[in-house]
């Protein structure tokens, strides 16, 4: 994909899409040339995050110092919306209305280790995790 096209893919992503019925607001995917960018899902569902695959409510995401992540939160909760907030990592993904819709960002762990909060602003009493960034 030439970089033109990976820019117009991007832009077509961060515009409102109508999903079932509903609007859903579908994150910017950055993409450049900054290197690999490590693809990570978390499904939102039952009021708490999960790993597809994983019973684990709220995981502990790791991550490794200066990784390049693109985070996708899938809403699976029908009638609740939910977004994903690190206030520390300054990485945010806005509310996803719709049951099936996603969005996305692109960010880069910090340099150093740490372990820092992730949550549902919307649900945070339920839906809080740790991102643990390693060497």
């Amino acid at each position: 994909m030439s970089r033109g096209q990976r820019r117009s893919f991007a832009t077509a992503l961060a515009l409102l899409v109508a999903v079932g019925g509903g609007w859903a607001v579908i994150g910017s995917v950055r993409q450049d040339d900054a290197g690999p960018v490590r693809g990570l899902v978390l499904e939102a569902r039952n009021m708490a995050f999960y790993l597809p695959g994983d019973p684990t409510p709220n995981p502990t995401l790791h991550l490794r110092a200066g990784e390049r992540v693109r985070l996708t939160l899938v809403n699976l909760d029908v009638g609740v919306p939910h977004d994903l907030a690190a206030p520390e990592l300054e990485l945010a993904i806005p509310p996803v209305v719709v049951e099936g819709a996603s969005a996305s960002t692109v960010f880069s762990a910090p340099p150093t280790r740490g372990r820092y909060e992730y949550t549902c602003t919307l649900h945070q009493q339920m839906m809080r995790g740790i991102i643990q960034v390693g060497g």
